[in-house]
């Protein structure tokens, strides 16, 4: 039976290759490919553990650190701190939740061709966060947060939708 320690002396260079039959999870967190950065993350500081397997399909994928957690959360972080300092300071922010029959359900973000000023900040999906990126699929039931300019505000209602659009509440 395979346990943490073990997966830990993998070498990364191997690990895609590397079956693994039964796994142990008592003393570790498994994670899959398609778990939210954030609840990775919190999974693996309520064990206080620095590392977690990545596995899918019987396969070790690799391994997730906390230090590559939290720099990727900086590098998302960055990179939205740069695109929201270009909006308007009166930007409009809107919550948007995704039904079945809406157009930009099931589409990659990329594809989804919001009008222009406008920004997806983050998309919360079953409880977690995820900031988005191009490759994003958005899905029916995720919650989006919009940041748009106010000229591009009718055109950013009129593309949602019929969707349940709300400002969320100013802190």
């Amino acid at each position: 039976m395979a346990t943490a320690r073990h997966l830990g002396r993998i070498p990364p260079e191997t690990a895609a290759e590397t079956p693994i039959s039964r796994l142990d999870d008592r003393e570790a967190v498994i994670l899959g490919p398609e778990d939210p950065m954030d609840s990775a993350l919190e999974q693996l500081t309520a064990r206080g553990l620095s590392w977690a397997p990545v596995v899918e399909s019987g396969r070790l994928l690799g391994r997730l650190t906390v230090k590559d957690a939290i720099a990727t959360y900086r590098r998302t972080l960055e990179r939205s701190i740069r695109r929201t300092t270009e909006l308007p300071g009166d930007t409009a922010v809107f919550e948007a939740k995704l039904h079945p029959a809406s157009p930009v359900a099931g589409k990659l973000l990329r594809e989804a061709h919001f009008p222009a000023d406008t920004l997806v900040a983050s998309i919360i999906r079953q409880g977690n966060t995820i900031f988005p990126h191009a490759d994003t699929r958005l899905e029916a039931g995720d919650i989006i947060v919009v940041m748009a300019d106010p000229a591009s505000e009718e055109a950013l209602h009129s593309f949602l939708g019929d969707m349940d659009v709300s400002r969320p509440a100013q802190k």
